[in-house]
């Protein structure tokens, strides 16, 4: 079977929330970019799409932000707490929250002007440090601009204009995708990890619709593929209890953990020869 070889700046693995963020920030940087889902176009429904579509938006006082997050990550400024603290990166992690989470709904609004949010929560840990100067705000995706079509009906066939929740989150990802021509190879399932003699990252072996395929990053691999739900081994493996049959998925049933076995592959090889 004759192999194909793909080249690009930045190859992202899994076209869900996740993947198609890092597919539009890489762009922005400036780098060439292909997006790699297993799924093929006309079935494609990831997780993001099952969702609610809603996000957090919080657009007050950054140092509140910043106390609210620490709490809610890690509570080591809950007095009363005695466990999940992290400081070996809660701080950094915090600070990045206060940074970054007020500009989700800019950011999705940059990609689709359509694009509108409903606002259906605020803190959920209202007497959590800096939860009430912060202003936070969860949000839910529409482009109805109706917060109750959410319970009423589906929209994964409507129009753009009548899409709700996690439906309305990916039309508006889907366009920013489109209209920045980053291409999407569907029904393509990524393999195996490649690497270079010293062990680092270079591209990814992948089956498509036209046979096996390489594709090569002269920058970065991104795996976003999405857990391992449908993975009755792994599950076993990692999840206490019962762990094959005893727990209720509610997701795409493509989600097997593929990116992250290639990953724990990877690390035990590279181990293996040293190089970590």
């Amino acid at each position: 079977m004759k192999e194909f070889t793909y080249e690009a700046d930045v190859i992202v693995i899994g076209f869900g929330g996740a993947g198609g963020c890092a597919a539009i920030e890489a762009h922005k940087a400036g780098a060439e970019v292909i997006l790699l889902e297993k799924q093929p176009e006309e079935t494609h429904h990831s997780n993001t799409r099952m969702s609610g579509g809603g996000f957090h938006s919080p657009s007050g006082n950054r140092a509140a932000l910043k106390e609210y997050a620490k709490a809610m990550f890690s509570g080591e400024n809950l007095p009363w707490k005695l466990e999940g603290e992290q400081p070996d990166f809660s701080d950094e992690l915090a600070e990045a929250w206060a940074e970054y989470a007020p500009q989700n709904e800019p950011f999705m609004r940059s990609l689709d002007p359509d694009f509108k949010t409903v606002k259906i929560r605020n803190a959920a840990f209202p007497h959590f440090p800096g939860a009430q100067e912060c202003d936070y705000i969860v949000v839910r995706s529409t482009y109805t601009g109706q917060i109750d079509d959410y319970h009423n009906r589906s929209s994964r066939d409507t129009p753009k204009t009548e899409k709700v929740a996690g439906e309305a989150f990916h039309a508006c990802l889907l366009n920013g995708i489109k209209s920045r021509n980053i291409p999407v190879h569907y029904n393509t399932r990524a393999k195996e990890l490649m690497t270079n003699g010293a062990g680092e990252v270079i591209g990814v072996r992948a089956t498509g619709e036209r046979g096996n395929a390489i594709y090569l990053a002269r920058c970065g691999v991104v795996l976003a593929s999405g857990g391992y739900e449908y993975n009755k081994r792994m599950r076993s493996a990692f999840l206490e209890g019962p762990g094959v049959d005893g727990w209720a998925f509610y997701g795409t049933t493509e989600n097997t953990g593929d990116g992250i076995e290639m990953a724990l592959k990877l690390g035990a090889a590279l181990s293996k020869a040293g190089k970590v």
